[in-house]
Parts: structure tokens; sequence; C-alpha cells
């Protein structure tokens, strides 16, 4: 019997939050559990034809929509396991979805002709019943068995706050993320994405008696000279909606930057700064940082959510792989922050539960914010849990984590009872937010009445907003910490004539790893050294504390 041993670099690990839950791990040893002796649904059956299975056979192929086979078991005690799928994939790598008491998530089956195994990553499992069920999405695949083993490794730790990727953020910009940061796993917050300005949110308000958060903005047509769009409502909008206290996200639906019908746009020539693509994909940033200049100069922070979606290929940004999407994400930040001088924006990078996400990450420096887009299926009320604690592990909780589109609203009884800590939910427009069926005008004013979920009129006011016990950035004027992850340079730099009275490197264990005290000067600390891992940056001047988290 052959098996692929496909595992992830970094498990899946339930969310802790600032206090450390007891977990009750059952004694248990490593158990295989046979498809066959599943319960079957829709067209799939047990079938031996494919040499190499488990046990008596498998199930497949998985060819019609509601085919899934069920597997149940009873577990006596609640604990955490790694789970595998024993799988075979004789047509090429295939997508499906899988359903763990409940909760759902997609699952890339790599294409392989023999039987083969894939993690799937760290799961929490209860006492008593559990079900795990495999979904046909795409199909065309055979299920031989799963196998879970108890996971004794510890719990990841958020540890917030963190500093943004922009090393100078305007003050606006800060206090909207301390805003996140403090409301992260504490309640979610409604959005709503809009195709006009905010026609959604105001349909949401007559029809539940409130507005959501957040709304949601395109610049998909400010690249274009079209006679029928008016370019100016986007900016207009954002204004007056932050000036409300409200949140502004903004994500760009890219259209070919040569301005053609082309649809192959080779985003690979963007390492080539002579070649016609290079040079509009500058042109259209920089038509871009225009408009995010209107916001900054109207002191309005941006949520900004560029490149979406890429690892899915079907946008021209992903259809060539993972390193040139990563390097237009490192270009279009550097263009955006430095030359533009854009201190604004909030940088959101949308991830999926892939095998391969990590390869298209642009960093931990370029990046503030992780989210995902999920179009459950109907009557799908979950909290979508299996993906939140995916993305989050994989990323080893160095990040919030966002629901940055959906169709279905999560019902916010799960959200709270699954500790599925997403920061905000944004529901895309259209029939998403208004046909009846996806989302019941009676759940959305569930949703919008419930205390997990802040309306507009629960936002604090965003334009004073301070967290008690933390220090603002610009509590010490003309301090700026900056780390070159590249070089792995720490550089401290202070008004003349500003002494830093202590400079503190140490890690998550409390150990000193560099230390020094009253600098009159500006400093350049190499960490070449250190290991991987999170560490905190603490700079003392006569006029505050500021900590800072880093992670290598």
């Amino acid at each position: 019997m052959h098996h692929l041993m496909i595992r992830r670099l970094s498990p899946v690990y339930c969310f802790l939050l600032f206090l450390a839950f007891g977990v009750n791990f059952v004694d248990a040893q490593e158990t295989k559990y046979e498809a066959e002796d599943g319960v079957l649904t829709g067209t799939v059956t047990v079938q031996n034809s494919q040499p190499g299975y488990s046990g008596s056979g498998y199930i497949g192929q998985f060819e019609n929509n509601g085919d899934k086979v069920a597997i149940n078991f009873a577990l006596t005690g609640d604990g955490n396991y790694d789970l595998y799928i024993g799988y075979a994939a004789p047509n090429g790598e295939k997508i499906n979805n899988i359903s763990i008491n409940g909760n759902a998530t997609e699952v890339t089956f790599p294409g392989s002709s023999y039987f083969a195994e894939v993690s799937f990553g760290m799961v929490s499992l209860r006492a008593g019943n559990n079900a795990i069920e495999i979904i046909k999405n795409w199909g065309w695949f055979l299920v031989d068995y799963i196998r879970i083993e108890p996971d004794n490794d510890p719990e990841i730790v958020v540890t917030i706050p963190y500093q943004l990727a922009t090393a100078d953020p305007m003050i606006e910009t800060q206090r909207l993320f301390y805003y996140l940061m403090n409301n992260f796993g504490k309640n979610i917050l409604s959005g709503t994405m809009s195709l006009n300005a905010i026609e959604e949110a105001q349909w949401l308000y007559t029809n539940t008696g409130k507005y959501p958060a957040l709304i949601g903005l395109d610049f998909m047509n400010h690249t274009r000279d079209y006679g029928w769009y008016d370019k100016s409502v986007l900016a207009n909008e954002g204004i007056d909606w932050y000036r409300q206290n409200g949140v502004v996200s903004i994500c760009w639906h890219w259209r070919d930057p040569s301005h053609t019908t082309n649809t192959s746009f080779d985003i690979s020539r963007i390492s080539d700064e002579t070649s016609s693509e290079y040079q509009a994909m500058v042109s259209d940033i920089d038509i871009i940082a225009g408009y995010l200049k209107q916001m900054q100069d109207s002191a309005v922070p941006v949520i900004f959510r560029p490149l979406h979606e890429a690892s899915g290929g079907w946008f021209w940004w992903g259809a060539h792989g993972a390193e040139p999407c990563r390097t237009l994400w490192r270009l279009m930040f550097d263009r955006l922050v430095q030359y533009h001088g854009l201190n604004n924006l909030i940088w959101v990078w949308t991830t999926d539960t892939s095998e391969d996400n990590m390869d298209w990450y642009p960093g931990d420096e370029y990046v503030d914010i992780l989210s995902a887009d999920i179009y459950a299926d109907t009557n799908d009320f979950s909290s979508q849990l299996l993906t939140f604690n995916k993305i989050k592990g994989d990323f080893q909780g160095k990040k919030l984590v966002a629901l940055s589109e959906n169709g279905i609203v999560p019902d916010p009884d799960n959200l709270a009872a699954d500790k599925a800590a997403w920061s905000w939910f944004m529901t895309w427009y259209g029939s998403y937010v208004r046909d009846g069926i996806l989302n019941p005008l009676s759940h959305w004013q569930k949703v919008m009445g419930h205390p997990y979920v802040i309306t507009l009129d629960e936002m604090p006011d965003l334009e004073t907003y301070t967290i008690s016990g933390t220090t603002e950035h610009n509590a010490i004027p003309d301090l700026r910490v900056y780390i070159n992850y590249t070089a792995r340079i720490l550089h401290v730099t202070a008004n003349p004539g500003q002494q830093i009275l202590h400079l503190d490197v140490i890690d998550i264990e409390g150990r000193s790893f560099f230390s020094k005290n009253n600098i009159t000067e500006n400093m350049s600390v190499s960490l070449s050294s250190m290991q991987s891992g999170i560490y905190f940056i603490s700079v003392s001047t006569i006029q505050g504390q500021k900590m800072y988290k880093i992670a290598f």
C-alpha cells in the first residue's frame, strides 16, 4: 500500500486569546476510520477496483451534487487531534469539502494515481459523538479513510497589539487598527459590499433599523475613463462614512492594466522594469494613489484589500503563479507607501486553506490583516470555524483574521459559541443582501440586533479613539522604530536631542536579546543571529513607552 504523506508545515491550532483554557486530552492512540463503513448519501458507492486501498474498499466517485460519506465516531473526552484523509485523485487535483461537527471548509486533494494521505491539520473534537463528512465539490476522487491522532502541541497565543506594516502610519490609521485589535475576539463588525456607494447599507437600515459598521467600496472602474461612471463618489462616500464613525474598506477588481479587452495580461513581466506590462501596472497604481491620497488628506484611514483571491488563478494577478503576484504586492506597497507617502492604509491579504497558501503570502512586513472569502452553501449559517482556525494556524497567529467576502452571514450565536473570532464580515452586494433566501430578513434582523455584532450606532468615536493602557505611537513624538526584515536589522531613530532611556529586545519567554540604556543617537541593531520566533521591542523615553511585536 502506497501513501504520500502531504504534511503542512504547521498544524492548525484552536484559538486562545488572552487566557489559557485547559484542554482535556483523551488518552488515545492513533485511530483509523474506514470510509466504506460510513453512511453514504447520493450516488457514491463502495468500490474496490483501484489497488492499494486500506480496509475492504473505498468510496467513489463523487460525481453528483449531494454525494457524500459521513463517518461517525465517539470519543471519551474533548481533545485536539491531527486529522488525515486517505484518498486517491487519478483525474488530477481536486478541491472538495469537509464538514466536522457542522462546520465545513474546502480541502485540496493533490492529483495522485495511487492512494495517498493528505493532512488537514489540527482540529478540536468533543467528548461523545463526532461526525466528519467528505462532501462533493469538484468531485471525481476516491476516499479511503480518515485517521486521527492526539495532538498535544501547545496552543497558539495571539499577542496584540503589534505594529502596522507602514512604518509611520498617521494617528487615525493607528486608532482604527487599535480598535480592531481591541475588538478582536470580543465582537464581529458588520459590513456590506456595495456596487454604487452605500445602497446595501441603506437597504439594511431600512429593513433592520441598523447600518453596518463597515462599507465595502471598489476601485474597479477608477483606471478607466467611463463617461457613465462618477469617480468622485467613492472618496466622497468613504469620507462621509468615516465622519459617522464608520469603517471604510476598499478592494480593487483591477481591470487589465493594458487598458484593452485582453484577458491574458502577463503579470510575469513585473520583474522587467522596461516592459510595457510593468509600466502599465505602475501607471494604474499611481492612478489609484491619487484617490487614496484624497482619503488621506481628509484624515480617513482605509482598509485596503488589493490582489484578492490570487491563488484561485481566475484574476490576471494570480494567473501566472505565486512569485509574480508576491512581487506585484510588494511593488504596490512600496509605490504607495514610500513613493506616494500614503500612511492611511491597513493592508489586507486574502488567503485560503489550500496546501500552497503560504507560497503566495507577500510577507509579514507587507501585511496587517489576513482574510478569507467564503460563499457558503444555502442554509449554512455555521461559524466557518474550520477555515478560521486553519488560516490562524498556518500563519502561526501573527495577524488578525477577517471574513473579507461572504455570501451567507454566519449566525452570531455560532460565532460566539465556536470562538470563531473573525474581525468583520463583508456580505457581497445584490442578491446576497436582498433576495430573502441566502440571508432571510429574519436572519438579518437577528444579526444586526445581536450583542456579538457591532453596527454603526455602536461604533466609538474613531477620531479620538484610544485603548486604555496603551501608549499611542504619537505619544513619543518623532520616534521611529523600523525593521528591515530582509537584512534583519532594527533601526531606531529619534528627534535630535531626544534621549532614549532604554531599548530592550526580548523573546516571548522574557529573555533579553539586546539591551541598552541612555541612547542619544540613532541606532541600528543586527538581529541576524535571532532564531525564528516572536520578539518584543520596548523603547522608553521621558515621554512614555512604546512596545512593538515582531515575528521572524
